[in-house]
């Protein structure tokens, strides 16, 4: 089933739209983050924001988070629309945004897709628990190994520069505040990613001026819907002072969804 996610996007979603065509990130890590183990196939990460009922229960939440970022990976479509309306009369700006999410909700039936052994494939920092797991499906895409999810207090390149590309795949930037827990955080910051990455390739500028009896509105706008596969997180960073997360992710190839004279 085909699920929906309305969010709100704040500013800095927009700073990320058109990084440099010629700019080429790699990444690389190691220890917990760099598996040897599965053999070259990707690795599928999820976080949990912490025992609050109890340690499997926290093992379980990483595994559906692991789960939903493979329901990601799989197929997911971004529409995204920003307006802005002036009106003359009262000399004021209303500001519009939105974006919305489909993909495949019964993603808890992907964990059967993912080679996890609870002995080898957590690793537990700061109350927060994290867990790989190694993907069995074949339809695999080649990247270099991703880093971890914090990387004290130095802000990576990638975040002011973001890449167009990585190993020659189209990537993307994601940015989230600092929310109820970890988790929901972390969420957002690669929900975030997958706008960007559509409002990277294709988007449709609107502007009209409409005069009424009384009041004269100019209004422009951004609108911008695309289906994303082989969604791929390879780095997150958090910020040790405000909370926020950022997500660099690439993906297989991104299609337009806008019909055909929309």
């Amino acid at each position: 089933m085909a699920r929906r996610i309305f969010v709100f996007l704040i500013p800095v979603f927009l700073s990320c739209a058109s990084p440099p065509p010629g700019n080429v990130l790699s990444v690389s890590g190691g220890g917990f983050w760099d598996p040897d183990r599965f053999q070259g196939r990707i690795v599928f990460f999820g976080v949990s924001g912490g025992y609050y009922v109890s340690r499997n229960r926290a093992i379980r939440m990483a595994l559906l988070d692991a789960a939903r970022r493979l329901s990601f990976y799989r197929s997911v479509e971004a529409f995204v629309q920003f307006d802005e309306t002036y009106n003359n009369q009262f000399q004021g700006v209303q500001i519009d945004e939105v974006g919305t999410l489909f993909y495949d909700d019964e993603y808890e039936k992907y964990i059967d897709a993912l080679e996890f052994d609870p002995e080898r494939d957590i690793l537990e920092e700061n109350n927060i628990l994290f867990i790989r797991a190694g993907y069995k499906g074949g339809d695999s895409i080649r990247v270099n190994h991703v880093r971890p999810p914090t990387d004290g207090a130095k802000k990576p390149a990638w975040i002011e520069n973001p890449p167009a590309r990585i190993d020659g795949y189209p990537a993307a930037v994601g940015f989230a505040g600092p929310r109820f827990s970890y988790k929901n955080a972390v969420t957002a910051s690669y929900e975030n990613a997958v706008f960007n990455m559509v409002l990277n390739h294709f988007f449709t500028v609107i502007a009209e001026h409409a005069e009424h009896s009384q009041t004269i509105y100019d209004f422009s706008g951004i609108r911008s819907a695309g289906t994303v596969k082989g969604f791929y997180i390879l780095e997150t960073w958090t910020d040790s002072v405000t909370g926020g997360v950022w997500t660099l992710a690439i993906a297989q190839e991104i299609k337009n969804s806008f019909a055909v004279g929309e």
